[in-house]
């Protein structure tokens, strides 16, 4: 049987009597004594818990967010500026997919560019720079977009710089974020 609760909210105009259910043992779920406290104190228990699960989620958010940036800072760093193709499943899942100059590519194809770019001379040092401006979270599966600029350095040469838009699409594995797509576009901020 559900009880109700009555509880007034300060900040309306005209303040009214609203109500709010709760079940018997729901309640019990809560704190063995809940069902024998006041209806004032039943209502500010339950927001401090609703309050309290806001927060983690927004502590989750927030680490998911960073752990996102780190992703793509540190697949770029590793894959795409060291060449370390052992690093692949560290980043990308196993059917990842990279959509660049109307190409598509797959871990297969990332692993033979990173064998051939091993092996150019002289071997260009590459500094990157992010700038996310959209990141998208829904439950295990992201979406992040960014602007990055590589600077391109050989011996006895200027730097070249290039800039250019990407979109990954990611999901949570049991290993943590996995790059399932990425889409990349020139342009410049």
């Amino acid at each position: 049987m559900a009880h109700k609760l009555g509880f007034y909210e300060p900040n309306e105009k005209i303040n009214r009597l609203k109500t709010i259910s709760i079940r018997n043992s729901a309640a019990k779920t809560f704190s063995p004594s809940f069902a024998k406290q006041p209806p004032f104190f039943q209502f500010y228990y339950i927001q401090s818990t609703d309050s309290l699960l806001i927060k983690i989620s927004q502590n989750q958010k927030e680490a998911d967010i960073l752990s996102l940036k780190k992703l793509v800072e540190d697949s770029f760093q590793d894959i795409l500026t060291d060449f370390k193709s052992e690093k692949i499943a560290d980043y990308y899942t196993e059917d990842f997919i990279l959509i660049e100059n109307g190409e598509i590519w797959n871990n297969d194809s990332v692993r033979n560019y990173l064998e051939k770019a091993r092996l150019r001379t002289p071997k260009p040092t590459r500094e990157n720079k992010f700038d996310f401006f959209n990141i998208e979270i829904m439950d295990d599966i992201a979406w992040v977009s960014y602007y990055i600029t590589a600077s391109f350095t050989t011996e006895n040469s200027p730097p070249r710089i290039v800039n250019w838009m990407e979109t990954i699409i990611v999901v949570r594995t049991e290993e943590g974020w996995r790059i399932k797509l990425l889409h990349n576009s020139s342009g410049k901020k």
